[in-house]
């Protein structure tokens, strides 16, 4: 009988483990090794496998974590003549056995499949453990005599023959020093791919090294940009600062020219109005200056062209009142001087006067009309005008 499959459903620590062991290529039987570090397991896979095909003990010690009522079992098997059976095995007295679409199958089913093999007969055969092995080579150790009851009491099994075979299989397995043998090539696979694992490892420390000290550069180059950003802010107010400076100096001496001047007498606040406005008024004061000039130039012209004659009588009256107000005019231009100096006089001047017209002849100042006899339009008092 052959095992294919070993599944603990719930059997101590594991849930749902299942264990293949697959025949060879031509269907013979092979040899499956489960090897693992100590607590792995592989005595509580034993242990499961013992319970599963001589049944559970009334108290399992692989019972701790599922519970004694709730452990479960199950497993393949091929018998002599190659048929193959699914069975799984709970602990209790009723219905314990069912296949794999959990349908009840009954116990004479499953241990005549078995051959009814007991549970000394299954320890003896297949449970050897490490303490049965070790006791078993302490016994060999003694002598044939010894190996001879041994193979007696193993049902007349050739010891020595399966020893051999167990050493050469070991030799093919592993040696200390061989480098061709399963277990050398899985050690040295084992030890290349734990250096490649540390040395990945070590390429990740030094990639996380490398982001760390990217991550440092990147905040110094954030704070030299910060520093160069502060130094450009003051550079630029020292150069404007800098550019100040002859406006600085120059101001320095206005305000020293200013404070040479004392107590300034404060102007009001409409005196750049009245300044425009008497600046206007002078500019037609002037205007009307430079008028005046003009006509008292023309009219003393023609008074030199008239002295030395005669005065019609019918005139006489009217001539008087021109030379009374030639003098006034006069005056009027000695007084100009003064008012040029004061702007605010020149608004109350009078206007220059209108243009004569041949029936009206103008007046010197006051714009009234003289009146003259209509026959005397040809007389030498009519050159005045």
């Amino acid at each position: 009988m052959r095992i294919r499959r070993l599944g603990l459903v719930r059997y101590g620590h594991f849930t749902d483990k299942q264990f293949e062991f697959p025949e060879g290529n031509q269907g013979e039987p092979r040899i499956h090794i489960i090897y693992g570090p100590n607590e792995a397991g592989k005595s509580t896979a034993l242990r499961a496998l013992s319970c599963l095909i001589c049944d559970f003990p009334r108290t399992c010690e692989d019972g701790f974590f599922h519970g004694q009522n709730n452990l479960l079992a199950a497993g393949e098997f091929i018998n002599a003549q190659g048929k193959n059976l699914f069975f799984q095995r709970r602990k209790g007295t009723k219905d314990i056995f069912s296949d794999e679409n959990q349908q009840s199958i009954s116990s004479e089913t499953v241990l005549n499949f078995l051959g009814n093999i007991s549970l000394s007969d299954f320890q003896m055969r297949y449970g050897i453990d490490h303490v049965e092995l070790k006791r078993g080579a302490e016994q060999l150790a003694q002598g044939l005599t010894d190996t001879a009851l041994l193979s007696s009491l193993l049902g007349g099994l050739d010891l020595a023959r399966l020893i051999k075979e167990l050493e050469d299989t070991c030799d093919s397995l592993f040696k200390p020093r061989g480098q061709n043998q399963s277990i050398n090539q899985l050690l040295k696979s084992y030890e290349e791919n734990t250096r490649e694992i540390h040395q990945r490892d070590s390429q990740a420390s030094t990639y996380k090294n490398l982001l760390k000290e990217k991550t440092a550069r990147e905040q110094e180059r954030t704070d030299i940009q910060n520093t160069i950003r502060e130094q450009e802010i003051q550079s630029n107010r020292l150069q404007r600062l800098h550019s100040a400076l002859p406006l600085a100096n120059e101001r320095k001496a206005l305000q020293q020219d200013l404070d040479s001047l004392g107590e300034v007498r404060r102007l009001p606040a409409d005196f750049k109005d009245r300044r425009i406005n008497a600046m206007s008024q002078l500019a037609r004061s002037r205007e009307h200056l430079a008028e005046f000039e003009l006509e008292k130039k023309r009219l003393e012209e023609r008074l030199e062209s008239v002295k030395g004659t005669s005065i019609d009588p019918g005139y006489e009256e009217q001539v008087q009142s021109l030379v009374k107000r030639l003098q006034s005019y006069r005056d009027a231009a000695e007084d100009l001087p003064e008012v040029k100096k004061t702007p605010r006089l020149i608004g109350q001047l009078p206007g220059r006067p209108p243009q004569p017209s041949p029936e009206q002849p103008p007046s010197i100042r006051s714009g009234i009309p003289i009146q003259f006899p209509s026959n005397a339009k040809n007389s030498r008092i009519w050159s005045i005008h």
